[in-house]
């Protein structure tokens, strides 16, 4: 048996220079299910603000628990946060290339999230990864493209990176953003390219067949 990762198009999902000289941008996407993995973030953006970060927020995804839409603009508003937040919801997988492209650093902290596609697709645009060193994502990031903040192991709640540690993670990446953003690319073309993915397959089912597969693409 071999575990092969999600697979995305590195050619497709590509890092731009376009945004390399503007203010820091956070990117918090995905299916939100729990409230407190947004409101995590825009706590942090609020401390990053507070003193003095130039930073915006780019909240993308579903917001999907009951009431979700009145309570993030009620904690927007009390945060004093509407000229830095920026809530796209829903897009499709051929406006996410664009999406992503837009940040500096994807901040991604669902607990025990076993292979979230989202955070390949991110590297390999080249945002640097902020996330829950939780479930699969230790695996996907390792230790070069991006920071994994410790959470409890538990099956009681669902337990987030305060807004304390993406803080010090943000700041700690900004610092060196161009080096993080060359090794997330990196890691993504090395280890979760597509055609990689379908050789993987290509060579397993010939070795299960006795039949050499030429093009499962």
């Amino acid at each position: 048996s071999v575990v092969l990762y999600n697979a995305i198009d590195t050619q497709k999902f590509l890092p731009t220079k376009d945004i390399l000289d503007q203010p820091l941008v956070l990117l918090a996407t995905g299916s939100h299910q729990q409230p407190q993995r947004v409101m995590s973030v825009l706590e942090a953006l609020h401390q990053l603000i507070a003193n003095g970060q130039a930073v915006r927020l780019i909240l993308a995804g579903r917001l999907n628990w009951p009431d979700a839409q009145m309570h993030v603009q009620v904690v927007i508003k009390n945060l004093g946060l509407s000229e830095y937040v920026d809530i796209t919801g829903a897009y499709t997988r051929e406006e996410a290339p664009e999406l992503y492209r837009r940040a500096h650093i994807l901040v991604h902290t669902k607990y025990k999230d076993p292979c979230p596609t989202v955070v390949i697709e991110a590297m390999a645009c080249g945002l640097p990864i902020i996330g829950s060193a939780s479930g699969g994502m230790p695996e996907l990031v390792g230790e070069e493209a991006g920071i994994l903040l410790p959470v409890p192991e538990t099956w009681d709640n669902i337990p987030v990176p305060d807004a304390e540690a993406i803080v010090t993670a943000v700041r700690e990446i900004e610092s060196d953003l161009s080096h993080w953003q060359m090794q997330a690319r990196a890691r993504a073309v090395e280890k979760f390219d597509i055609q990689s993915w379908l050789e993987h397959h290509r060579e397993l089912f010939s070795s299960l067949s006795g039949y050499s597969y030429q093009d499962v693409s």
